[in-house]
């Protein structure tokens, strides 16, 4: 029993060593590590990847309560860095994680996390002056909060504003709600800060296990 006991301990919370892509850029001069692009940004190149762990390798799909509230979110998220009317009927929001945890304290071990958002609408495909339209994606290094007595408190920081993943976990499932607030842009409906929705994905697909 003990034995069993430790090891689920050792799954949860054992830290890889990460190596990250920060702060590139792409060709056309648009940051590839922030929410600023729409237009070129390299879509599966640029998801997260854990060394000897499968953290940030397999993703899920958020569900809100409806289409018309995944639309409106979406559009209040986006609007830190575009014009939110430019944005289609949402199609789908996928989630990917990497967040390392402090075996000893539970403890977000900051360097060692990062969270990647990819948001498809429906004029992902289309053409504008030339120029494929891709997935809206959101790329964030870094995080603070914890992981303790299987319950995840995670906060994602950048310029635009704060990502916030709450939830709770166990050896198999980690269960979150994502929520956001905007400290840039005008805001959609009036509004600067939403929830998107719910996801659930295998533990060690979000946090970093060996």
């Amino acid at each position: 029993m003990k034995i069993a006991q430790l090891k689920s301990l050792f799954v949860l919370l054992s830290i890889a060593s990460l190596m990250m892509a920060c702060g590139k850029k792409s060709d056309d001069g648009a940051s590839v590590n922030g929410r600023n692009t729409r237009v070129m940004q390299p879509g599966p190149s640029n998801l997260p990847t854990g060394q000897g762990s499968s953290a940030g390798q397999m993703g899920a799909y958020i569900n809100a309560s409806s289409p018309a509230q995944m639309d409106e979110a979406v559009k209040i998220l986006a609007s830190a860095t575009l014009d939110p009317n430019s944005i289609g009927a949402v199609r789908s929001v996928e989630i990917r994680g990497q967040v390392g945890i402090d075996p000893r304290t539970g403890a977000v071990v900051g360097s060692n996390s990062r969270l990647w958002l990819s948001i498809q609408d429906s004029n992902v495909g289309t053409l504008v002056d030339g120029q494929e339209i891709l997935p809206i994606n959101i790329d964030i290094g870094g995080a603070t909060g914890s992981a303790v007595n299987y319950t995840a408190n995670l906060t994602f920081r950048d310029n635009y504003g704060t990502i916030t993943i709450t939830g709770t976990y166990n050896n198999q499932t980690f269960n979150g709600t994502v929520s956001f607030v905007n400290t840039a842009g005008n805001g959609f409906n009036g509004k600067k800060s939403g929830t998107l929705g719910q996801f659930s994905m295998a533990t060690c697909s979000f946090f970093v296990c060996q």
